[in-house]
C-alpha cells in the first residue's frame, strides 16, 4: 500500500512539474495566436499514456509496460481567440503482468495460478472546453497556452489471462496438469479530463502542439484505474488561419 501510494503521489508530482515547466518556458512576451472567431480546426496526436490505482499491479515484471502508446483525433471549433471547444475520440491500453515464483491457490482448486497477464483495450470520445491563457496578455502572436476541462467516457475491453498448474489426485494417482483460460470483461467508463496544452503557430493554420493530460474516472468498470497521466505531441490545422504579427 505504501509503494501504491508513494507512486501515486510521485505521478502527481510530475504532472505538476510539467504544467509548471511549460508556464516558465513561455517568454514573458507571450502572445496570444490570434485565431479567428467561428472558425474549424482539426487535430491529430500521440504520446504515452499511464494508469494510476490498477486494480492489479506487476509482480516480477518490468514497470516498463506500464506506459502504453495513445492516440487522438479530434475536432475543434474556435469561439473566439481565447476559447474553443473540441470533440475528440481516442485510444489507449492498460497491460500489466505477474509472474509468480510460488503458486497462487485458488478456491477450489489443488494446485494454483502460475502467471498471469491483464490487457484492457480503451476508445472513446470526450468533449473538453479549452481557454487559452495567452490571451490574458492582451496581444496577438504565435504561441497559446490551453487549460481545458470536460467529460468523456471510454470503452473499456479488458482480457484477464491466467495461466494454471492443477494438481489431481484420483484412485491413489496423483497427476499435475496446466490449463489457461481469459476472462473477458466489457465497460464503460466515464472521466474528466483536465488538460494543458501548448501550442506554437508555426505557420498560419498550422501549429505544433505538446501537452499533457490527467483523467479523473470515477465511474469504472471491474479493470479500469482510478486516473489516468497522459503525455502527447501532434498538429492542430485550423480552417481559417490567424492573424498572426
Amino acid at each position: 500500500m505504501d509503494k501504491y501510494k508513494k507512486r501515486k503521489t510521485g505521478i502527481r508530482r510530475l504532472l505538476s512539474g510539467a504544467a509548471v515547466l511549460m508556464l516558465l518556458a513561455l517568454p514573458v512576451t507571450l502572445r496570444s495566436q490570434g485565431i479567428k472567431d467561428g472558425t474549424f480546426g482539426l487535430r491529430l496526436d500521440g504520446g504515452v499514456s499511464m494508469p494510476v490505482g490498477s486494480v492489479m499491479e506487476n509482480v516480477a515484471s518490468s514497470n516498463l509496460n506500464m506506459m502504453q502508446p495513445y492516440g487522438r483525433v479530434g475536432i475543434i471549433y474556435n469561439f473566439s481567440p481565447a476559447l474553443r471547444a473540441g470533440l475528440d475520440y481516442g485510444y489507449t491500453r492498460m497491460v500489466r503482468e505477474q509472474r509468480f515464483s510460488q503458486l497462487q491457490t485458488v478456491a477450489g482448486v489443488d494446485g494454483g495460478v502460475a502467471y498471469r497477464k491483464l490487457t484492457s483495450h480503451f476508445h472513446g470520445p470526450a468533449l473538453t472546453v479549452e481557454y487559452n491563457l495567452a490571451e490574458l496578455m492582451g496581444s496577438e502572436g504565435k504561441l497559446a497556452l490551453y487549460a481545458g476541462a470536460g467529460l468523456g467516457c471510454m470503452f473499456d475491453r479488458s482480457g484477464d489471462y491466467t495461466f494454471s498448474v492443477i494438481n489431481t489426485k484420483q484412485n491413489a494417482k496423483q497427476t499435475f496438469g496446466i490449463g489457461s483460460h481469459t476472462e473477458w470483461s466489457s465497460s464503460v467508463d466515464l472521466y474528466l479530463p483536465l488538460s494543458l496544452t501548448l501550442e506554437y503557430a508555426f505557420l498560419p493554420e498550422v501549429a505544433l502542439a505538446a501537452g499533457c493530460e490527467y483523467r479523473i474516472i470515477p465511474v469504472r468498470g471491474q479493470y479500469a484505474p482510478e486516473g489516468m497521466a497522459l503525455a502527447r505531441l501532434g498538429l492542430v490545422f485550423n480552417i481559417g488561419g490567424r492573424m498572426l504579427k
